[in-house]
């Protein structure tokens, strides 16, 4: 079991039994507070304790690459199999600090508009390999303001581990980070966003919409086929009456495919009775795939027809783009 998969009682009970307790608080500090990784490091240890400890390193991964686009950054993470996964940093102009975070390496969901897309699903990363993507964050970059589930993989598909990191980085020990400050992003899959719902509904919802029509939408993403908007619509619904907060519908912009006054007037439909806003996001290039991103003109002309049907709407502004760490582009390297 990882280091930063573990409670403070389990690091007791699974690596330091029949030693103080304070020593396991004294990991936990190093783990969460302190630039070092490795246990020879942490000399609050005795020398021998650090020895005779069964696990050498802090942190299970390592950051291989970092690109710089300005202040925004990505990270590309080697894990403990040599899998790779990409974790990336967004800062606006307010100097607000977002970790967007991965949770699979791959993604089963093949979403045709997506890198990562494409690159079919490898396995699940364990709470730990999570937390330690915002760990070389905030020791590369200093302290995060929020965290969005939104790199690479389909967080709900892999929502235990999702979960329990958002849990152990609230702990009063590790970061305190209120679960208000974090967003999952799904592509909706209904029973994860019903399971958030009756676990956390603090915690953000971001859904990728990217069209109401109930026939395009599993052409631009197959897991449609088996959770359509009806069903969704529910578990969104399901959500806000567990006391889940406003609702981010993504709508990534494919002229020619999801782009018509006519696909405005289905996400209205859609969105009525949500408390929502909807976040249109000009599709960002990615080699290999048939799109195109939309005109200055288009995005207006659609942030129009939203307006005429009564939509709350904004533009995500492009970032991160040129080192391949904006939306859908990860998996680039």
């Amino acid at each position: 079991m990882l280091l930063t998969s573990c409670t403070i009682e389990e690091i007791h009970q699974l690596f330091l039994s029949g030693h103080p307790r304070f020593r396991a608080n004294q990991l936990w500090q190093a783990l969460y507070h302190q630039d070092i990784i490795s246990i020879d490091d942490l000399h609050v240890w005795p020398q021998a304790l650090r020895q005779s400890f069964s696990q050498p390193n802090l942190f299970s991964s390592k950051v291989l690459k970092t690109l710089h686009e300005g202040k925004q950054a990505k990270l590309v993470i080697e894990l403990h199999d040599q899998s790779k996964v990409e974790t990336v940093l967004l800062v606006d102009k307010n100097d607000r600090k977002t970790a967007c975070l991965s949770s699979q390496v791959g993604c089963a969901m093949a979403c045709s508009f997506c890198k990562t897309g494409t690159l079919g699903l490898t396995r699940n990363l364990e709470a730990g390999e999570i937390i330690e993507q915002l760990l070389f964050l905030r020791k590369n970059y200093g302290n995060i303001d929020n965290v969005v589930f939104m790199g690479m993989g389909e967080p709900t598909a892999n929502l235990s581990a999702v979960l329990k990191s958002i849990k152990l980085l609230g702990e009063k020990e590790a970061l305190h980070m209120s679960p208000r400050r974090f967003t999952i992003s799904t592509c909706g899959i209904s029973s994860g966003i019903r399971r958030i719902a009756d676990e956390n509904p603090n915690i953000g919802l971001a859904f990728s919409l990217v069209t109401a029509d109930d026939e395009k939408r599993p052409q631009l993403m197959p897991s449609a086929r088996k959770n359509p908007l009806s069903a969704l619509k529910d578990a969104l619904l399901y959500y806000q009456q567990k006391g889940g907060r406003r609702i981010t519908l993504e709508v990534a912009l494919l002229p020619s495919y999801n782009n018509t006054r006519i696909d405005a007037q289905k996400i209205a439909m859609f969105a009525k009775g949500l408390d929502y806003i909807v976040n249109i996001i000009p599709w960002n290039p990615v080699e290999g795939l048939p799109y195109k991103r939309p005109t200055e003109t288009e995005v207006a002309e659609f942030s129009q027809w939203l307006e005429e049907a009564g939509v709350s709407a904004t533009r995500r502004y492009r970032r991160a783009a040129n080192i391949a760490g904006a939306c859908g582009q990860l998996g680039e390297g």
